[in-house]
C-alpha cells in the first residue's frame, strides 16, 4: 500500500475517491488489504445466528468494517498511518473485526448494503445484533457502530455521494 502511495499510482487511479484520472485500476491495492486482513471477534451477534442450530453448515462470519473499503480508506488517507506502523493496525483491528450471522445475511450484506452507511447496514438489511451471551439484552443495531471516527465517517460520506452521480 505504501509503494501504492509513494508512486503516485494510487492517485492516478480510478479507486481513489480523490482521483482526477483512470490511468490505473488502483483496486488490486484494496484487494491487497482485504486478502491480508484477519478476522477478530466481537461481543455481537446477529439473532438469526443465535436462533440457527447447525451453526457450522448455516453460517458465517462477516466483517463488519467492509475491508476492502477500509483500503481504499487508508491509501485515500495515508496521512492517518503512514508512517506508524502501531496507527496502521490499530486501523487494520477495526476492518478486521467479525460479526456471526448467518449465510443469508451475510449475502444481503454482501450485494444489498453496498451503498448504505456502514452504521445503517445491518438494520437495513433487517438483521437484530445481540451482545453475545447477554442475558436479557435488547437488540441494538447500532451500537456496534457508535464509535465510528469522524474522518471514516465524512469520508464514507463524500464516497457514497460520489456514488449516487457515477
Amino acid at each position: 500500500m505504501e509503494c501504492g502511495i509513494k508512486s503516485g499510482n494510487w492517485l492516478l487511479s480510478k479507486a481513489s475517491l480523490y482521483s482526477t484520472s483512470a490511468e490505473f485500476d488502483g483496486k488490486v491495492y484494496e484487494r491487497l488489504y482485504y486478502d491480508t486482513i484477519a478476522s477478530i471477534p466481537t461481543n455481537w451477534v446477529s439473532k438469526n445466528y443465535l436462533n440457527t442450530d447447525d451453526k457450522k453448515k448455516y453460517t458465517t462470519k462477516d466483517h463488519m468494517m467492509k475491508p476492502q473499503f477500509g483500503g481504499k480508506f487508508l491509501m485515500d488517507n495515508p496521512d492517518i498511518w503512514l508512517g506508524s506502523f502501531e496507527k496502521f493496525l490499530e486501523w487494520s483491528m477495526r476492518f478486521s473485526m467479525v460479526i456471526p450471522v448467518t449465510k443469508e445475511e451475510n449475502t444481503r450484506l454482501r450485494v444489498d448494503t453496498n451503498y448504505i452507511p456502514l452504521e445503517e447496514t445491518y438494520a437495513y438489511a433487517g438483521i437484530q445484533l445481540f451482545e453475545n451471551s447477554g442475558v436479557g439484552y435488547g437488540a441494538t443495531p447500532y451500537d456496534p457502530f457508535k464509535d465510528l471516527p469522524e474522518i471514516f465517517k465524512k469520508y464514507q460520506k463524500e464516497y457514497l455521494k460520489k456514488k449516487a452521480y457515477d
